[in-house]
């Protein structure tokens, strides 16, 4: 049997939401996520150009990732659940921060030795896999902390900054990539 908790609407409730700072830590962190997460979007094409990956491989990043984070998210929903709200936030930050430089640590590697395409194409491609797993953990546990602490009014825009964050995640990303 699965029990969901609610947080009743009350006047008692109202006392009981976030305050200005822990709203700014869930922005940062899920920020933090989606531009970690969206950062290696720039340079898959050129780095399988360089490395002799087809065009199917390089799409495979991003369908595979995808797909991974998709089934993955009601899995750290439970996990948010049972685990708790920030112990899957840090899981997902500290995992976002160890595939994404081992991924870069790679694809130099790649760059530098060149093996063969299809053995870094399977390397590249597992990490990016692992982080399609981990990546959902920060918006779903963000989003669930503030359904618990929040109602109304204040549930909703609570819940856009949330969105806002992986927005702006995804255009700072784009934006660290732009030639110097």
């Amino acid at each position: 049997m699965h029990l969901v908790y609610i947080t009743p609407c009350t006047k008692d409730g109202l006392d009981q939401l976030p305050r200005l700072r822990t709203l700014s830590i869930l922005f940062l962190a899920v920020f933090f996520q989606y531009t970690c997460g969206n950062a290696i979007n720039p340079i898959l094409a050129p780095l399988a150009a360089r490395t002799g990956m087809s065009v199917v491989q390089t799409g495979l990043f991003f369908t595979l990732s995808s797909l991974v984070w998709l089934i993955a998210s009601p899995f750290w929903g439970r996990q948010s659940e049972r685990r708790g709200r920030v112990n899957v936030m840090v899981i997902g930050l500290v995992s976002c921060f160890i595939l994404y430089a081992l991924f870069g640590i790679v694809a130099d590697w790649g760059l530098t030795r060149h093996p063969s395409p299809l053995f870094l194409f399977s390397l590249l491609l597992l990490i990016r896999i692992a982080s399609g797993f981990f990546f959902s953990t920060v918006p779903v546990a963000a989003q669930a902390y503030i359904a618990d602490t929040t109602c109304g009014m204040e549930r909703t825009r609570s819940i856009s900054l949330v969105w806002m964050a992986s927005g702006l995640g995804s255009i700072a990303e784009c934006g660290a990539c732009l030639p110097q």
